[in-house]
């Protein structure tokens, strides 16, 4: 089940390229599917689980009954300025109606000025897509380079220098107070910390994301950042036979020296992916825990479309 109106797609695309097309994208044909017995109820969003009579509640008024419930509603894109979802110019990158949004402003203005904010994978994606249909792009972020949190400062600044080669500007170590905009929604200024504006005609908000549970708050019990936390199969810690994969679970991290914590929550494509096959391995009944060794990759700058890049096994 998804609120999504489309066949499940391959989402990590969706910031790499422009002119994306939805049947190129697509994780597997309806064929495959069909082949599997696995039944599609697309269009339609939880509002909330009962577990005590094992259903989930939908925003149709409907209910589905289930003995085993697997949650993979990922993550929902962050955004710390509530007035920014009243503007039309102010997008997103998560879904496929999100990249056909921002696709369609940036041809109605021509050569827009263009505010990327935030410099980690979907903000550096989404510029080095963007800066060619440009008349200026900016990022703005809030760390010394792209990238310093997860590759380091000297990797970042190399990353830099790669997208200033390209033309992209930045400004770095500063953050968005607040949003100027017309009285019928449209954005024209960002306001730094340091009181610059800037001004734009496209602003891509890439701040990261937060786990999408909040159909879950009423029956199941969330970490401060709103993850569930799981065991070391996926299954959801004080529930018999409810699992959750993907960027909303906390699970359990097996490497002795690679996090402070030993539960870790990552928001990327290969621990979703592994994350369904661990819990669909322990439904059948031959649970395998998961020790999978985390791993990310982005791609930009590319010379041939992204959704010609090597699509995973389902074996």
């Amino acid at each position: 089940m998804s609120r999504e109106s489309h066949l499940p797609i391959d989402r990590v695309k969706l910031s790499k390229g422009l002119k994306i097309e939805l049947n190129k994208i697509l994780l597997r044909p309806k064929s495959f599917f069909d082949e599997r017995g696995i039944e599609l109820l697309l269009g339609q969003e939880a509002t909330e689980v009962d577990r005590a009579g094992q259903r989930v509640l939908l925003k149709s008024g409907t209910a589905l009954n289930y003995d085993w419930l697997v949650i993979a509603t990922g993550g929902a894109p962050r955004n710390f300025w509530p007035e920014t979802r009243q503007m039309k110019n102010v997008f997103v990158v998560r879904g496929f109606d999100d990249a056909a949004a921002l696709e369609k402003a940036v041809e109605a203005v021509g050569k827009p000025k263009i505010l990327v904010i935030g410099s980690s994978f979907i903000g550096m994606e989404a510029a080095g897509t963007l800066v060619k249909s440009a008349s200026e792009l900016l990022v703005v972020g809030m760390e010394k380079v792209p990238f310093e949190r997860v590759l380091g400062e000297k990797i970042g600044l190399a990353m830099q220098r790669l997208h200033e080669e390209k033309g992209v500007k930045f400004r770095m170590g500063v953050v968005i107070k607040s949003f100027e905009a017309t009285q019928d929604g449209v954005c024209t200024h960002a306001v730094l910390s340091t009181g610059e504006k800037i001004p734009c005609d496209v602003v891509v908000l890439g701040v990261g994301v937060a786990p999408d549970t909040e159909f879950l708050k009423t029956s199941c019990s969330l970490e401060r950042d709103g993850s569930l936390v799981v065991d070391e199969y996926t299954k959801v810690v004080g529930a018999t036979n409810i699992f959750a994969v993907g960027d909303l679970a906390r699970y359990p991290f097996h490497l002795p020296h690679g996090s402070k914590d030993p539960l870790v929550r990552i928001e990327h494509w290969n621990i979703a992916s592994q994350h369904g096959r661990h819990a669909a391995l322990a439904i059948l009944g031959k649970p395998k825990a998961f020790t999978t060794v985390p791993y990310f990759w982005t791609s930009q700058y590319v010379t041939r479309p992204s959704w010609h890049l090597p699509r995973p096994p389902h074996n």
